[in-house]
């Protein structure tokens, strides 16, 4: 009795493959679709080339934000640097700004009588600093500051510019040093 039961069995589950088999194959007969046309194939492609698109001008605009942000974060240090320097030796530390190099870019230096504490500084590629920014801080033994030309003012400004490419908005962006505390501070 068991072998007739397997035997059976078999037997149906043949069937039912079978069955499966011939609606299978029916199906692809009647199916009118054998892939993606090419139109579908260049609409998609379409519109992963305008995300890329997109991607890629977002990916440089915060390229460039960043790079002049960290440039003004490189001075702000710098500015502390130099006035803790001042206040801690007992000595007027002097910070230089200018632009230098090939390609253009920002320097800076600190110095105390003339001796250069630390190395030159450089900003980041294309970052120079403004003609009508202060190019030399002398910054007092009290913490105080004060620049050539900038006497009567209560603050002066760095003022740090990107020299990119002309099609695209150049980004700017101010370090102002309050001239009786020393301190700094960076505007957007």
């Amino acid at each position: 009795m068991t072998r007739l039961y397997a035997k059976n069995k078999t037997a149906r589950i043949e069937k039912y493959l079978r069955n499966v088999w011939r609606i299978f194959v029916e199906y692809r007969k009647t199916s009118t679709s054998d892939g993606f046309s090419l139109i579908e194939l260049m609409m998609v492609l379409g519109i992963i080339s305008l995300l890329i698109a997109i991607g890629i001008g977002a990916y440089l605009e915060w390229g460039r934000i960043s790079s002049i942000k960290a440039s003004a974060l490189v001075v702000k240090s710098g500015l502390n640097t130099a006035r803790e320097w001042a206040v801690s030796q007992n000595r007027p530390a002097y910070l230089s700004c200018s632009n230098a190099g090939t390609p253009l870019r920002g320097i800076y230096t600190i110095s105390v009588n003339g001796e250069l504490i630390g190395h030159t500084n450089f900003l980041s590629e294309g970052i120079i600093f403004s003609t009508d920014s202060v190019t030399l801080i002398r910054f007092n033994v009290d913490g105080t500051c004060d620049s050539a030309g900038y006497e009567t003012n209560d603050t002066f400004d760095i003022i740090l510019l990107e020299t990119g490419s002309p099609i695209l908005s150049a980004q700017m962006m101010t370090v102002r040093i309050s001239r009786i505390s020393g301190y700094s501070r960076i505007l957007q």
